[in-house]
């Protein structure tokens, strides 16, 4: 058994901030500028779309292509 606690919430928050501004320094190499609330939403919308099918595709219920196991250990990664 680990003795290793989770991350406390203001340490989840701290880490979540420094990737975003990660990935503001991709957008901003990639397209010029950083991605809007709105482009922000829309894609957090998609991601949990995409989630949604693979679990879907994992309980047999919706059709998908290719190792649903694999698939559904990337996105909730």
């Amino acid at each position: 058994m680990s003795n290793e606690h989770p991350p406390s919430l203001e340490q989840a928050r701290t880490r979540a901030m420094e990737i975003r501004a990660l990935y503001e320094t991709l957008e901003e190499c990639l397209n010029g500028q950083v991605w809007t609330l709105q482009e922000l939403m829309l894609g957090f919308g998609n991601d949990v779309r995409t989630v949604g099918r693979v679990i879907l595709a994992h309980d047999a219920t919706w059709k998908a292509d290719g190792d649903v196991d694999a698939q559904l250990e990337h996105k909730l990664a």
